[in-house]
Protein backbone atom coordinates (compact mmCIF):
# COMPACT_ATOMS: atom_id res chain seq x y z
CA UNK A 1 0.00 0.00 0.00
CA UNK A 2 1.68 3.72 -1.08
CA UNK A 3 1.43 6.12 1.75
CA UNK A 4 2.04 9.87 1.45
CA UNK A 5 3.44 11.99 4.26
CA UNK A 6 3.63 15.46 4.46
CA UNK A 7 4.72 17.76 7.82
CA UNK A 8 1.09 16.90 9.15
CA UNK A 9 -0.39 14.72 7.35
CA UNK A 10 -0.47 10.71 6.27
CA UNK A 11 -2.66 9.97 2.95
CA UNK A 12 -2.98 6.05 2.49
CA UNK A 13 -5.83 4.30 -0.32
CA UNK A 14 -9.07 3.45 1.13
CA UNK A 15 -9.80 0.17 2.13
CA UNK A 16 -13.15 -1.58 2.00
CA UNK A 17 -12.70 -1.70 5.78
CA UNK A 18 -12.83 2.26 5.84
CA UNK A 19 -16.91 2.21 5.68
CA UNK A 20 -17.71 2.67 9.28
CA UNK A 21 -15.02 5.20 9.45
CA UNK A 22 -16.35 6.83 7.03
CA UNK A 23 -19.69 6.82 8.32
CA UNK A 24 -18.68 8.05 11.38
CA UNK A 25 -16.66 10.75 10.22
CA UNK A 26 -17.96 11.77 6.93
CA UNK A 27 -21.15 10.61 6.45
CA UNK A 28 -23.40 10.36 8.95
CA UNK A 29 -22.63 14.33 9.39
CA UNK A 30 -25.39 16.68 7.75
CA UNK A 31 -22.93 19.48 7.41
CA UNK A 32 -19.89 17.71 6.12
CA UNK A 33 -22.04 16.31 3.65
CA UNK A 34 -24.39 19.43 2.46
CA UNK A 35 -23.32 19.96 -0.63
CA UNK A 36 -23.42 16.26 -1.55
CA UNK A 37 -26.34 14.90 -3.57
CA UNK A 38 -28.99 13.47 -1.88
CA UNK A 39 -29.44 9.91 -0.88
CA UNK A 40 -32.14 7.83 0.35
CA UNK A 41 -29.12 5.60 1.95
CA UNK A 42 -28.25 5.49 5.45
CA UNK A 43 -25.03 6.42 6.23
CA UNK A 44 -23.47 3.44 6.64
CA UNK A 45 -24.62 2.19 3.70
CA UNK A 46 -23.51 5.23 1.73
CA UNK A 47 -20.09 4.43 3.42
CA UNK A 48 -20.30 0.59 2.35
CA UNK A 49 -20.80 1.61 -1.41
CA UNK A 50 -17.78 4.62 -1.50
CA UNK A 51 -15.80 2.42 0.35
CA UNK A 52 -16.10 -0.06 -2.32
CA UNK A 53 -16.66 2.12 -5.07
CA UNK A 54 -12.80 3.64 -4.05
CA UNK A 55 -11.34 0.39 -3.43
CA UNK A 56 -12.62 -0.88 -7.07
CA UNK A 57 -11.19 2.60 -8.86
CA UNK A 58 -7.80 2.34 -7.06
CA UNK A 59 -7.76 -1.31 -9.18
CA UNK A 60 -9.32 -0.27 -12.06
CA UNK A 61 -7.46 3.08 -12.61
CA UNK A 62 -4.31 2.92 -10.21
CA UNK A 63 -5.59 5.90 -8.19
CA UNK A 64 -7.97 7.31 -6.30
CA UNK A 65 -9.28 8.46 -2.57
CA UNK A 66 -7.12 8.55 0.35
CA UNK A 67 -7.81 8.52 4.10
CA UNK A 68 -6.77 11.54 5.37
CA UNK A 69 -4.42 11.16 9.00
CA UNK A 70 -3.20 13.29 11.11
CA UNK A 71 0.22 12.16 11.63
CA UNK A 72 1.00 13.41 14.83
CA UNK A 73 -1.93 11.66 16.29
CA UNK A 74 -2.66 9.18 14.03
CA UNK A 75 -6.35 10.44 14.42
CA UNK A 76 -8.75 10.35 10.65
CA UNK A 77 -9.96 13.55 9.54
CA UNK A 78 -11.28 12.92 6.07
CA UNK A 79 -10.67 11.56 2.49
CA UNK A 80 -9.39 13.18 -0.59
CA UNK A 81 -8.29 12.21 -3.79
CA UNK A 82 -9.22 11.84 -7.55
CA UNK A 83 -11.60 10.22 -9.02
CA UNK A 84 -11.88 9.82 -13.38
CA UNK A 85 -15.75 10.33 -14.11
CA UNK A 86 -16.41 7.66 -17.00
CA UNK A 87 -18.89 10.01 -18.93
CA UNK A 88 -16.73 12.89 -19.65
CA UNK A 89 -13.22 10.86 -19.37
CA UNK A 90 -12.11 13.30 -16.83
CA UNK A 91 -10.38 13.42 -13.60
CA UNK A 92 -11.73 15.34 -10.64
CA UNK A 93 -10.14 15.98 -7.44
CA UNK A 94 -12.33 15.97 -4.60
CA UNK A 95 -12.02 15.71 -0.63
CA UNK A 96 -14.36 15.87 2.53
CA UNK A 97 -13.31 17.17 5.99
CA UNK A 98 -14.55 16.17 9.52
CA UNK A 99 -15.67 19.50 11.07
CA UNK A 100 -12.52 19.16 13.53
CA UNK A 101 -10.36 19.27 10.44
CA UNK A 102 -12.04 22.39 9.46
CA UNK A 103 -10.51 25.77 9.48
CA UNK A 104 -6.68 24.07 9.72
CA UNK A 105 -5.41 25.09 6.23
CA UNK A 106 -6.04 21.49 5.21
CA UNK A 107 -7.69 21.91 1.99
CA UNK A 108 -6.84 25.43 1.21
Amino acid sequence: MVVIETARLRLRPVVAEDAPLLASLLYGDAEVTRYLPASPLSAGEQAERFARYFCDHWTQHGYGEWIIEDRRTGDPLGQCGLNHIATSGETEIDYALARRAWGRGLAT
